[in-house]
């Protein structure tokens, strides 16, 4: 049963305006939580998401069998509440070539994600096709708003001259405040990695912040309304996956586990002759030490832990944190 009494937590007077509000959606815990308050508490949903509700989030193609168990309890949820609620496939067209997925970017190129490399996943797994998808559904929702695959500035342009800035809604925790100063630093930057048309059209709101919830005060909440409470939303592979978290994978998800070895093994071997002659080391996931050399010594650290432990940390953890996405 769906508790929709919610303590009055947001006083009229910080009410917002926006034609449009972005629930940027990852299926984690603290997106959840945000969908949840928008779709029962009125006084949430007028502050922090005025005006008609999209809730948008990207597949990666490496989620969790729970994170995708979860989208699916989300559809439902969104339905029933009336929402609009969109799960970006690589099938729909939105995400390029290269990037229909993790792994299948890794497979093309014989590369892998590494803490020693740029971070470039999030943006084309997830950022891009978000932003290709909501350039398509603005024309096709707003009339007089043009679209053109290739040319996506306009729809955002004209969007905002017709009907203001659209608000994206992002679920950083009130302990995550630097995600949040390098999002809006990068937002403002005349060459960041924000496109100039984000910069006119798009505001950025964390209610979280606002709040001041962390992780451990979402999952309360959550639990005090009864309502499912899923893992924390990353990558099976992902390089800022943490030692704990590796012997994670390799207890409970050992294929992904394996396929993530033989991944990184690819790339050093297609890599082994040029950083050779170039004098340059040959980096893998977690930099010098290969995946097996920190699962030894995660299994030496923290190998005593039972499942039951580990499942606990990995409720209350999420390796993307250190993300500035």
């Amino acid at each position: 049963m769906w508790n929709n009494q919610q303590p009055d937590l947001f006083p009229c007077e910080c009410a917002s305006t926006k034609a449009l509000t972005v629930l940027s959606y990852g299926a984690g815990q603290e997106s959840t939580w945000l969908l949840y308050q928008c779709a029962l508490s009125k006084e949430f949903k007028r502050r922090f998401a005025p005006g008609r509700l999209l809730v948008l989030g990207s597949d990666t193609g490496d989620e969790h069998d729970e994170t995708y168990e979860h989208i699916h309890y989300t559809r439902k949820f969104c339905q029933i509440h009336g929402l609009d609620f969109v799960w970006i496939e690589p099938s729909m067209g939105f995400h390029s070539v290269a990037w229909s997925s993790l792994v299948a970017q890794y497979r093309r190129n014989d590369t892998i994600g590494s803490l020693m490399f740029k971070r470039c996943c999030t943006d084309n797994l997830k950022i891009q096709p978000f932003y290709r998808f909501l350039a398509s559904w603005l024309h096709l929702n707003y009339r007089g708003v043009p679209y053109e695959r290739n040319h996506r500035s306009r729809t955002f342009h004209a969007f905002a001259g017709m009907h203001g800035k659209i608000n994206v809604m992002i679920g950083f925790a009130a302990n995550e405040l630097e995600r949040k100063e390098k999002t809006l630093a990068g937002h403002s930057q005349e060459n960041g990695y924000v496109a100039t048309f984000r910069k006119a059209s798009v505001e950025f709101t964390f209610p979280l912040i606002d709040l001041g919830m962390d992780r451990a005060a979402t999952q309360a909440s959550i639990r005090a309304m009864g309502l499912p409470l899923p893992p924390p939303s990353n990558c099976k592979r992902c390089h800022f996956r943490r030692p704990v978290e590796l012997l994670w994978l390799y207890r409970f998800e050992r294929n992904s586990y394996d396929e993530w070895v033989e991944l990184e093994k690819a790339k050093i071997e297609k890599f082994a002759e040029r950083t050779a002659a170039r004098g340059q080391q040959n980096c893998g996931v977690f930099g010098s030490k290969l995946i097996p050399q920190v699962l030894e010594e995660a299994m030496e650290k923290y190998g005593a832990m039972s499942d039951e432990a580990l499942h606990e940390f990995r409720m209350s953890h999420g390796h993307c944190v250190s993300n500035g996405y």
